[in-house]
């Protein structure tokens, strides 16, 4: 088959904003579930095309927020995403997928950790909250929405804020009181969540140390230091792993 019959399949693709799907390669890098980017290119082997039913060599993606290692010198946010292969729970059979989906949207779970405005890869969000009930099954849900703004622009331009609501629910009402129901009575999860706190601030459990073992641990702390060769060498020691992939 000729580049050129490949080329139109390909270009399907070219440019999408995708993002990665349940799977946290290098997090500190930038490279974690949820992160988002454009495709460059899809790679295939010499021999293979997307028409034969192939799964690519990898994808390259454009992430801004990638700071890893640079894979090109001259490009440093460009990184390729390889196909990872998962078993079933019986771990009898497995399938091998690229872990991205397109990122038309994404849930507020996804979205966790990161930040939006004018000095970041994504400059904002339009959120559609959905109605209270949202918040009343998924507490804190909302609170994630209006915490990944780092700015809601100014009385006098509202434009430039970082975040943006598609919905009518969204009112001073429904801000005024995320706790009850229309009746007055508390939300179960919100219930349930109070008992959960009340048992843990019962249940402390108290540590009992001296001042003589206090200073002895401050002592110890002044005194050690760990090399970074000696935290690499912790970070790649995998003994500990029950499963040979990482964070799936």
């Amino acid at each position: 088959m000729k580049q050129s019959d490949i080329d139109p399949v390909l270009n399907i693709c070219r440019g999408a904003r995708v993002q990665i799907m349940g799977k946290n390669f290098e997090p500190d890098w930038g490279l974690f579930n949820g992160a988002v980017g454009d495709v460059i290119e899809i790679v295939y082997n010499e021999s293979q095309s997307p028409l034969d039913g192939s799964c690519p060599e990898y994808v390259i993606v454009d992430i801004p927020t990638y700071r890893g290692p640079p894979w090109m010198s001259d490009k440093p946010t460009w990184i390729p995403i390889p196909p990872i292969e998962m078993k079933c729970q019986k771990r009898c059979c497995s399938f091998k997928f690229i872990p991205l989906s397109l990122a038309y949207a994404k849930t507020g779970h996804t979205f966790q950790g990161q930040n939006v405005g004018p000095s970041h890869s994504i400059p904002c969000i339009i959120v559609h909250p959905g109605p209270k009930q949202m918040e009343q099954c998924c507490p804190g849900l909302l609170y994630m929405f209006a915490s990944r703004p780092t700015t809601i622009g100014t009385p006098e331009d509202r434009s430039k804020s970082g975040l943006f609501f598609c919905s009518n629910d969204m009112n001073i009402e429904r801000l005024s009181n995320l706790t009850t129901t229309k009746e007055g009575k508390l939300c179960v999860k919100i219930a349930n969540r109070n008992k959960w706190i009340t048992f843990l601030r019962n249940n402390l459990n108290p540590v009992n140390i001296s001042e003589i073992q206090k200073k002895e641990l401050i002592q110890w702390v002044k005194q050690t230091r760990v090399t970074h060769a000696q935290v690499q060498a912790l970070i790649e020691d995998n003994k500990w792993r029950t499963s040979d992939t990482l964070n799936y």
